[in-house]
This record gives structure tokens, sequence and C-alpha cells, in this order.
């Protein structure tokens, strides 16, 4: 956690200090209004550590309203950035040719990087509530010839102080249009403690699914804590699956990986996954959860599809691209190289600020079709 807020102070505190140095030097600011943008930037940075603060004594009510402001100028102030390096570019590259390029009037640039930044920004937060439903088909020989198997995939749904009862109703209507045989989470349902969160698990218990609801943790669950993210999901159907697999149907193994890339409480440092796979009937096809979109050691090749999120699509442009260096596999589905696919989600909900840019939400239906002479 440390290493985390090192970063987030690096990062947040960097874009902050970025985007306000600009508003300094297009009205030639003094030392007051210097000291009043820099008070304002040090609230932003530390207004979700106070949200965090806030929901673990108990206050969860007030730090709703908080996080909301605090995460939209965090979604606002990364937009704004991304805009204002293009002049910065711009002007770099004068630089280099000695004045080659015409000078850019420094008020009329800023005022143009707030509006186009602006017009982004709010874009983003349409699309943040949005949903849109990615169909995959696959055959599989473990199942019965010409059955069909309806599966729905959630994944970083983050109900929290910024994705209430209002995003999980969406998404709640949307999983019942699908009439889906089996659902499954692969991590970051809960985003943090929630005052309501009792209620909000009882509204995710009505969506049924005839062969199972079953979840992996992720980073998010750990951060909320094991007890209460468990508990949550207890009370919302699903079952956790913390290592453990489970056989919905004849002909079908789903394994259930926990989150251990980083060293959390509760999570064991080592996985025999080859032993999990051993347990299984001969001629199952095998579907891993997991919540991070790498493929476990020893399991590669040996299973049919893997189903991931975390990574977002890097929720808003250009993030993608420093995220894509981190998780090659970001966004869709890929044929693994050495047999089976990996699907990795965008993302149901959004984590952080309500916006997203260039990366809907969404909800993955995967059809399982039964074709015992198919390789997977």
């Amino acid at each position: 956690m440390s290493t985390f807020l090192l970063l987030y102070f690096a990062i947040y505190g960097g874009l902050n200090a970025y985007a306000l140095s600009k508003a300094k030097a297009a009205f030639a600011l003094g030392w007051k209004g210097t000291l009043g943008l820099a008070l304002f930037g040090l609230c932003m940075v530390l207004g979700p550590i106070l949200v965090r603060v806030m929901e673990r004594v108990g206050m969860e009510a007030p730090a709703r309203p908080i996080a909301m402001l605090v995460m939209l100028w965090f979604g606002y102030v990364f937009v704004f950035a991304s805009v204002a390096v293009l002049p910065d570019l711009y002007r770099l590259i004068s630089l280099i040719t000695r004045g080659a390029l015409p000078a850019l009037p420094v008020r009329t640039v800023f005022y143009v990087v707030l509006s186009v930044s602006l017009v982004v920004f709010v874009y983003g937060v349409f699309e943040a509530r949005g949903l849109e439903v990615e169909r995959i088909s696959m055959k599989l020989k473990g199942l019965s010839p010409g059955s069909v198997i309806k599966l729905v995939q959630i994944s970083d749904l983050h109900l929290g102080p910024t994705q209430g009862e209002g995003r999980l109703r969406k998404v709640m209507e949307a999983i019942e249009a699908e009439s889906p045989d089996i659902i499954v989470s692969t991590g970051d349902i809960v985003d943090g403690l929630m005052h309501d969160s009792v209620e909000m698990a009882l509204m995710f218990a009505s969506v049924k699914a005839p062969l199972g609801k079953f979840a992996v943790m992720g980073n998010h669950e750990y951060y909320a804590g094991v007890d209460y993210s468990t508990e949550f999901h207890r009370m919302a159907g699903f079952q956790m699956l913390r290592d453990k697999v489970v056989r919905p149907v004849a002909g079908l193994s789903i394994v259930g990986l926990d989150f251990r890339e980083r060293v959390v409480p509760g999570a064991s440092k080592e996985l025999n996954a080859v032993k999990l796979l051993e347990a299984l009937p001969n001629g199952d096809s095998v579907i891993v959860l997991k919540h991070v979109p790498f493929v476990q050691g020893g399991l590669a090749g040996r299973v049919a599809l893997q189903l991931s999120g975390h990574t977002h699509n890097g929720q808003i442009f250009p993030f993608n691209l420093p995220t894509k260096v981190v998780y090659p596999y970001i966004t869709g589905t890929y044929d693994l190289p050495e047999g089976g696919k990996l699907h990795v989600s965008r993302g149901t909900g959004s984590w952080g600020p309500p916006v997203r840019v260039l990366s809907p939400p969404e909800l993955t239906v995967i059809e399982l079709i039964g074709a015992p002479n198919s390789t997977h």
C-alpha cells in the first residue's frame, strides 16, 4: 500500500501541479493566487484519502458527495493535462527549431485547452454512464453436442462512493435481459465500504442464474477488507472461488484464482495450479476466472477460456497507452499462444472518477456451445 500511495502522490500530485501551473501562467498570478491554487490542488489530492478515512470511521453518507466532487476533479485534471501537453509539444518543437513556428499567446492557449478538455470530460461522463454488450461465441468439447450455455461476465463494477444504486440497477437490467445460465464476476465488484452495502447486495441477489453465480477476489476487494467483501458477495448470491473449482454442469469446470499480484493479507503467495487441474474430471472444458489478465503458470494451454478484467482499457484515453505496456492483454479477446482464449473486460463500472473516454463500460455475454469433436 505504501508503494501505491507514493505512486498516487507522485502521479496525481504532479498532474495537479502541472494543470494548475497553466492557470498561474495564463493569468500571471501573484503569491496570493498561487497559494490559493496550491491549497486547492492539495485539497483535491488529499480528498480521496479523506474519503477512505471517513468510510473507515463510519461516515459513509457524508463521504459520498465529497468523493463525487474530488473524483470528478480527478477525471477532469487528467483530461486537462492530456490536452495541455499538446501546445507544450508545439512549444518544444518551436524551441528545437529555434523559433521556426509562430509563438502562441499563453492565455488564448489556456482558454482553448480549458474548452477542449471540458468538452472531452463531459463526453467522458456520459460514456461512463452507458453499457455496451460484447458478445462472444465459442465451442467447447466437454459440453453435450448442440447444447448452449449463456454465461455473463461482469468485472470492475466498483460499487462505492461514485458507483451506487443507479449504476447497479442499470447493470442488473442488462443482465436480466440476457437471461444467463451462469453469472461470473472477475473482481472489483466493491470499491470501498458502503453504508448501503446490505441493500445493494440484496438488490444484486435478485438477479438469478440457474447454474450459479461465481466470483473471484480483485485488488479492491482486499482494499475494502476480505471479510467485508466476502460477506457482500455471499449476500449478493455469489459463490466466492478463492483457488477453488466448481462444476456447474457436466463437462464444464470453472476455476477461480485468488488475487495474488501483490502481497496482500489473506492471499497465499504460491499456487500449484496444476494440482487444481489434476482434480478435474477427464474431458471437462475449463474456464478460469482471474482478476488480472496474466496466465497463471501451469495453466497455459490447458484451459479453454480465461476471463479477466482489471485494466479498464486505461479508462480515460490516452492512459491506455502506458497501461498496455504493463498489461499487453489490455482489452478484448485474444488467442493464447499455447491454445485457448483470454477475454479481458473493459470493466462494467468505473474506478475513481465516473469518467471514461474511448473505453465504454462492458457487459460480456459468452455463448458456450457443445461440440465434442472441437478442440476448444
